[in-house]
């Protein structure tokens, strides 16, 4: 199915693309330029520069010559990588920095209001090592604005989105992520014409209990109340975006949520996962939540990651990159 009309839209003031020079861009500048005339957002891209090694900045002078050639060779690489989005309309403006690339883009994020970061994954295979490297990770984790992974070498077009959600604990917090994923979902199916999908996986502990006779009635009462439970939040979460239960595009499965949904996003060939990414509790912006990680681990699609309302990021702006 298309997203409904009625569909909250999304209108990012800024877009920051970081373009790794060392990765395969296209499929994120595609997107961009797409994203861009939905919402008429001004670009940032970003290119990021590490700094030489302290053995190499020893002397000064030639080493400050061949940090000023770096940059300008930097610089030349990333107009001319832009220039599609500029020959597309798309209002752009390039940035050259020094430093470790998620705490660059943090910083950049943190100093001017930005909806949203792009990039592209690390690699094609399903390994976090492969396909979300340790920039992407870092910016899962601590970026206070989403984040969308781009995978490479997929169709141009987005065809199908899937947004999981988990209707349960509604915590405000968590509340309103879910509505976020969904007012993302859906503004992307509509823009793109794609098909939407909704899902959530949940487990149920205590299923040893049905190999106990004097546990079994109980047991699978327990079962049917928890299983009603998740159906009706399930319900009243979707029902303010024009779906219902029983809808072919709305996915309720029992089991490890890491497993189930990756597996989901294999199955419906879906271009990207929009997902939340929730802190540990004692440790805010440190750690995502376990079956958030275990997720990004299977998943074999681009990713939109969002955090929860009021995260804030342990990057702070006390430290500024060159």
């Amino acid at each position: 199915m298309t997203a409904k009309k009625k569909a909250a839209a999304r209108k990012p003031a800024r877009i920051l693309a970081y373009l790794d020079p060392e990765a395969e861009n296209k499929s994120l500048l595609d997107l961009l330029v797409r994203l861009v005339q939905h919402d008429g957002a001004e670009v940032l891209a970003l290119s990021v520069l590490r700094e030489l090694p302290w053995y190499a900045r020893v002397g000064g002078g030639p080493s400050e010559k061949i940090s000023r050639a770096l940059e300008r060779n930097a610089s030349a690489a990333l107009r001319k990588e832009v220039r599609p989005l500029v020959n597309a309309g798309v209002k752009v403006r390039t940035r050259v920095a020094w430093g470790r690339p998620f705490e660059v883009i943090i910083h950049e994020v943190l100093s001017k209001p930005t909806q949203l970061v792009l990039k592209t994954a690390h690699g094609e295979g399903r390994a976090e090592s492969l396909l979300f490297g340790s920039t992407a990770m870092h910016l899962f984790r601590k970026c206070p604005v989403p984040v969308w992974v781009v995978r490479s070498q997929r169709a141009t077009r987005i065809r199908r989105v899937l947004a999981a959600v988990n209707p349960m604990e509604p915590t405000s917090a968590e509340v309103d992520l879910n509505v976020e994923i969904l007012r993302w979902a859906f503004h992307l199916a509509e823009k793109e014409d794609a098909e939407l999908h909704v899902c959530h996986a949940y487990a149920i502990m205590g299923e040893h209990l049905l190999h106990d006779p004097t546990q079994q009635a109980d047991y699978r009462a327990y079962v049917r109340d928890v299983v009603t439970r998740i159906e009706t939040a399930m319900a009243d979460l979707i029902s303010g975006f024009g779906l219902a239960l029983g809808d072919r595009h709305v996915h309720i499965q029992q089991g490890n949520a890491g497993e189930i949904i990756p597996a989901l996003a294999t199955q419906l060939n879906a271009d990207v996962l929009i997902m939340g990414t929730i802190a540990r509790a004692g440790v805010p912006g440190l750690l995502i939540g376990n079956t958030a990680e275990q997720m990004l681990r299977a998943v074999d699609c681009s990713v939109l990651a969002l955090k929860p309302k009021g995260f804030i990021s342990p990057v702070g702006l006390g430290h500024q990159a060159r």
